[in-house]
């Protein structure tokens, strides 16, 4: 399957444009929001964390630098089931982006109780890799999220921690080669 979303603005990394596909993808993530909402905001208003957002500046620096476009693999994954994609950035003409995505596959899973969004959260923090999904278990370690709930003892509270998005040591190293 193979979706193009519209293009990305030259100034600011700013949308000018969400098509049906994007609108599609983002109500399959739970995520409502109207084409009126997403034209002419910057891209990094939706990224959180600064580390993924300043990733996505670079890979969108990187394609109107080079004038050449990349392709890279990403999880998109959702409490339900697990997303392996890849993302197309290519210049356009005009200065433009367009990103297109392909699902490579997809694989259902069973939700644990610390994935759920709508669960009561403590202040206390996992992060989860914005690009494979794992979980930082350690300060070096990843795992993939049934380990990861395991290993945390996640099953054990009463309150899930906050989620939040980072990049493991792996994909931030498989994207400097990407972008060599």
């Amino acid at each position: 399957m193979s979706e193009s979303f519209d293009p990305v603005g030259k100034e600011m990394n700013s949308s000018t444009a969400a098509n049906e596909a994007w609108l599609r993808f983002a109500a399959e993530q739970g995520v409502r929001v109207s084409p009126e909402a997403f034209v002419d905001r910057s891209l990094g208003e939706f990224i959180c964390n600064p580390s993924v957002r300043q990733l996505w500046d670079s890979v969108l620096n990187r394609v109107r630098s080079t004038n050449k476009p990349i392709t890279f693999s990403v999880r998109c994954d959702s409490p339900e089931c697990r997303r392996f994609m890849e993302i197309d950035v290519s210049p356009q003409d005009d200065g433009q982006l367009l990103f297109a995505n392909r699902l490579i596959r997809e694989e259902p899973r069973t939700v644990p109780s610390a994935l759920d969004p709508y669960s009561c959260r403590t202040e206390d923090i996992v992060v989860v890799c914005s690009v494979c999904s794992k979980i930082r278990t350690g300060e070096e370690t990843w795992m993939e999220a049934e380990g990861a709930v395991s290993t945390l003892g996640l099953m054990d509270r009463d309150v899930q921690p906050v989620l939040s998005h980072g990049l493991c040591r792996s994909c931030l190293a498989q994207f400097e080669v990407e972008m060599t």
